[in-house]
């Protein structure tokens, strides 16, 4: 049985996911647990669903379907990066930095 749920759980997620199975007692019943340890190729979603319906995160005891900016973040943390590590293609003007710098400072201000 435990194999059966192994081969469902591989087959029905991308990237290739291994769960670690073990039998528990709970109220005097016996349950199969599958642990899931977090990977590095991830977003893992259904492959049924495919990336955009099939990927779903776990937030503060909640799960729910992952939104496109999520997935992104996943993907990029898959790979070891992150979006604030990015290269940004093009050029900022020192008046645009100045005007963010002014408005970071407005922010500060109005949040003290």
């Amino acid at each position: 049985m435990m194999d059966a749920i192994t081969n469902s759980i591989f087959d029905a997620c991308e990237s290739a996911v291994v769960p670690l199975m073990s039998i528990e007692e709970i109220e005097g019943r016996k349950i199969i647990v599958a642990s899931i340890s977090p990977g590095m190729a991830k977003p893992y979603y259904l492959r049924k669903y495919w990336i955009m319906d099939g990927t779903w995160i776990h937030i503060a005891g909640v799960t729910r379907k992952a939104e496109p900016y999520m997935i992104k973040d996943l993907q990029l943390e898959g790979t070891g990066a992150s979006f604030d590590t990015l290269q940004v293609m093009g050029e900022v003007s020192q008046k645009e930095i100045d005007a963010l710098c002014d408005r970071m400072y407005q922010h500060a201000l109005a949040c003290a």
